[in-house]
């Protein structure tokens, strides 16, 4: 079995649009508690945080537009 995407790679610059701590202040913002993991990548068209936010065995994913800032609880 194979896992197929239409997602083209391409490279991530760490500090533009947006930084790590700018990111992780929105995502704290939108839900507290402890940050398990992140992650920035290229998805869907966009540069996206992705920030695993919550104790315990169920933490919750917050999502970050690097261009907009919006986030959402997904």
């Amino acid at each position: 079995e194979q896992e197929r995407t239409d997602d083209q790679e391409q490279t991530v610059d760490l500090d533009d649009p947006m930084c790590y701590d700018e990111a992780s202040e929105i995502a704290i913002e939108k839900l507290d508690g402890p940050m398990r993991s992140w992650k920035l990548e290229y998805d869907e068209g966009m540069v996206q945080y992705q920030f695993d936010i919550g104790a315990g065995d169920d933490p919750q994913e917050v999502t970050i537009d690097a261009e907009s800032g919006r986030a959402t609880v997904d």
